[in-house]
């Protein structure tokens, strides 16, 4: 059991499942799933920097939200639930948040893919790719793993 999945094809079995469903949210689900999948099958090395670079990702979208908090003068968030226009202004906020926190992952990663472009370790489009999808460069994956085990679905089941 290496990595939460015994082997890839339970690893492959998940997506499939998740590709299965259909709609938006389904279709959020399942990057987060392939995205999730294909970090299992990374060298240790490549693990650990993503890791890493996630956890500044999730803090600058912190940093993000809480300036959109003070520059709209909120000390806490239910202040504005009042009737139906504080619920609208409430999801809106909520809906911030999540743009916000995906904001911080393009920036960071995307700084750290334009280190990588400049070192010459990446391609323009493999660094583009890593920032904005999440989507690993093929030589960060183990020895032995397909890269794209984890970044191709497999056809559903009655799909082609």
């Amino acid at each position: 059991m290496r990595n939460g999945f015994r082997d890839q094809t339970e690893c492959r079995a998940l997506l499939a499942e998740v590709q299965a469903t259909s709609g938006l949210p389904m279709k959020i689900l399942q990057e987060i799933a392939r995205s999730s999948a294909a970090t299992r099958l990374l060298q240790p090395r490549f693990r650990l920097l993503t890791s890493a670079v996630g956890a500044c990702s999730g803090l600058v979208g912190v940093a993000l939200v809480a300036l959109l908090a003070k520059l709209a003068h909120l000390r806490n968030p239910t202040q504005m639930i009042h009737g139906l226009p504080g619920i609208a202004a409430l999801l809106g906020f909520c809906l911030a948040i999540a743009a916000f926190l995906y904001l911080g992952c393009v920036i960071v990663a995307g700084l750290f893919g334009w280190v990588l472009v400049y070192q010459g370790k990446l391609s323009k489009k493999e660094a583009l790719e890593y920032a904005l999808y999440s989507r690993y460069p093929k030589h960060w994956f183990a020895a032995g793993a397909q890269a794209g085990a984890a970044t191709e679905l497999p056809a559903a089941p009655g799909r082609r």
